[in-house]
């Protein structure tokens, strides 16, 4: 595929997420949603939905851990030339919109490869929720990612394979535990 035909899939896949929190919104549930920050193309791959799935099972759970209940019957999926994607209705009336913002930057902060992730949270009326706040730059760490950006401090190219490297390393923690626990279960 060309840059044109891969910028214009990309967008089609962002334009379909907008269309899903659009339809929620439409029947009045916000809703928080994940995804991953993967620089440059492609957006997706085995590895990384593997990883993406491994993070959306920690989100589930940490929200339970925190009281936030969303319709599980509700979450939709979405892997296009975006990304993966994951959409999660949350039930009425439980914790402030903006407790569940602070509640998912929480989980992001919290978690090693948080930087790698972007947790969005949308109110009933479909408005992004926002935190004001600027992530840092997952390769030096010492300005926010937007100035990295703008001033393009960084490669695509580098910016992937930091990326990339980081992913493995967390998948090969991973399975590492994984391996531990089957044999501690023996």
């Amino acid at each position: 595929m060309d840059d044109v035909h891969i910028r214009n899939a990309v967008l089609q896949g962002r334009e379909e997420r907008a269309l899903l929190r659009q339809s929620y919104a439409q029947k009045d549930i916000a809703t928080i949603s994940l995804n991953l920050n993967v620089p440059a193309y492609p957006k997706r791959s085995d590895k990384l939905t593997s990883f993406f799935n491994i993070i959306r099972k920690e989100l589930e759970d940490f929200l339970i851990a925190n009281r936030v209940m969303y319709v599980d019957s509700g979450v939709q999926e979405l892997s296009n030339e975006a990304g993966d994607f994951a959409i999660l209705p949350l039930h009425k009336g439980q914790h402030s919109i903006q407790e569940m913002k602070d509640i998912c930057e929480q989980f992001e902060s919290s978690h090693s490869h948080g930087r790698l992730l972007d947790v969005d949270v949308t109110d009933a009326k479909g408005n992004h929720i926002s935190s004001n706040k600027h992530k840092a730059c997952f390769i030096c760490d010492s300005n926010s990612a937007l100035d990295c950006m703008h001033a393009q401090r960084h490669s695509f190219k580098e910016l992937r394979k930091a990326f990339n490297e980081s992913v493995e390393e967390y998948l090969d923690a991973r399975k590492r535990e994984e391996i531990c626990r089957k044999l501690a279960d023996y």
